[in-house]
């Protein structure tokens, strides 16, 4: 949705490009296949909350009410697909591919349990030139950093976790007109390009599509809270003693050209806004 912008890049008007009905009929088509390969079982089914949801639906002959359960196999809607359209990737390889979504927030809540700032930066306009914010946090609070990416415990004041906040985020109405997104990585290095790094540095994304409507709170004209969190990857980067501080960069993803070249915009235009950025972390006990 996000990469293709105009009527795609928004909830309310995706479905005015006829590009949303190819690819929602792909989705339909590849969860069929998954079926096929994943037979159901009552014991690994999907939250009964979730399959007892309804949805209306309304068209020219009238509205009707359809439960989620009433939509789970295509069978049972009057169709199949053909035994020739394989599934060409396997299920292992579609989820580790899938990109990591942040917590997403009414503005104003921490999403946390009482967290602690480590450091912050105000104001942030994303637009066409990627951007790398450093967030100090001091001697002390570095030695507390370093002991949860080095998974040292016992401490009265040992960090449980760590995540990085960006508060009232909101896009622009520039923002639907082109199509991008704006992949986050932690202390990239400036040697690395965010292909060979993704598995490593990788924290997530933002598109318009997901602030447009996110945390039930679609159409909203407030901006949102997102939470990326920091403790795997701070773990999993090995990183040791001596932590002055995080790098938080945000690489722009957007239309390419033949050459495959990220297509520019006019340097001017501001896309996402976000009125602060901060390093919290917390002591709590993880249930």
């Amino acid at each position: 949705h996000g990469f293709i912008g105009g009527a795609m890049a928004h909830p309310y008007t995706a479905a005015l490009d006829p590009i949303f009905w190819l690819h929602h009929a792909n989705i339909d088509r590849l969860w069929a296949k998954w079926q096929d390969s994943h037979p159901f079982k009552e014991d690994e089914s999907i939250q009964p909350l979730w399959l007892a949801d309804a949805f209306d639906f309304r068209s020219a002959s009238g509205e009707k009410t359809i439960k989620v359960e009433a939509l789970m196999e295509t069978p049972s809607l009057g169709y199949s697909y053909a035994e020739s359209s394989q599934l060409i990737v396997t299920a292992a390889d579609a989820v580790a591919s899938l990109p990591m979504k942040p917590a997403i927030v009414a503005s104003g809540q921490t999403g946390g349990l009482s967290p602690q700032a480590f450091s912050a930066h105000r104001g942030l306009k994303l637009g066409d030139k990627s951007v790398t914010i450093s967030l100090p946090i001091g001697l002390e609070n570095g030695r507390r950093l370093s002991a949860l990416a080095m998974k040292i415990k016992g401490e009265p004041s040992a960090l449980t976790s760590a995540s990085v906040v960006l508060r009232n985020v909101r896009p622009t109405p520039e923002a639907y007109r082109h199509g991008f997104a704006y992949d986050v990585y932690l202390n990239l290095p400036k040697s690395s390009t965010p292909s060979d790094s993704a598995s490593n540095h990788y924290l997530g994304s933002i598109t318009t599509f997901g602030l447009a409507c996110g945390g039930n709170m679609c159409g909203s004209s407030t901006g949102k809270t997102l939470i990326f969190s920091l403790t795997e990857k701070l773990q999993g980067l090995g990183l040791k003693s001596g932590l002055s501080g995080v790098d938080i960069s945000f690489v722009r993803i957007g239309a390419t050209d033949d050459s495959g070249k990220t297509i520019p915009l006019n340097n001017k235009e501001e896309l996402i806004l976000v009125d602060e950025i901060q390093l919290e972390v917390s002591s709590d006990p993880i249930k």
